[in-house]
Formats: C-alpha cells, sequence, structure tokens
C-alpha cells in the first residue's frame, strides 16, 4: 500500500523504498529481490511466507540487514511505528 512504503530512488542498479508501518497496518503479498534493510526506528513485523509459515521478526533501532529473495505479507504487530529504509538490489 502507498501509505506503507515510497519508492524514493529508482535506476538499473538498485531500488530504495522508504517503509513506514504503523501499529496494526498490513502490506499484502509481494516480492522483493535480494535488498538490504537499514531500521531508522525499531518494532516487530509478522511476516507471512507463500509455504504458510508466520515469523514475529523484531527490527531493532539501527540495525542493518542483507536478505535473499523473497515473497511474504506483512503486519506491524508492535505499539509503535516501524521506519525503515530498504534497499533492493537490481540484478546486472
Amino acid at each position: 500500500t502507498p501509505k506503507v512504503v515510497k519508492v524514493k530512488l529508482e535506476n538499473d542498479r538498485v531500488r530504495v523504498l522508504e517503509f513506514t508501518s504503523d501499529p496494526g497496518d498490513k502490506e499484502g503479498w509481494h516480492s522483493h529481490p535480494a535488498f538490504v534493510v537499514y531500521v531508522v526506528t525499531g518494532g516487530t513485523l509478522r511476516i507471512n511466507t507463500p509455504d504458510g509459515k508466520s515469523n514475529e521478526v523484531e527490527f531493532k533501532t539501527g540495525d542493518i540487514r542483507y536478505r535473499e529473495p523473497v515473497t511474504h505479507t506483512t503486519e506491524n504487530i508492535s505499539k509503535t511505528q516501524l521506519h525503515a529504509i530498504i534497499m533492493e538490489l537490481e540484478t546486472p
């Protein structure tokens, strides 16, 4: 949903997204190529994957995490806004 994710930069090398998720916000099914997440303000997401698994993942303020390509849904289950910068790596 546009409320949650805004594209800040896009070219043939990278796509940078700003993720701002208030408590209770949900994102439907979507996919990312390999990406790096920088957590500006931490929180906890419930992440569902197509294999039926559901994980609660805590993101701490200041964390930088690399993730392999993924398809998932997210829901902010914390009591605070989660704010992160997502840098998707375009395949050369």
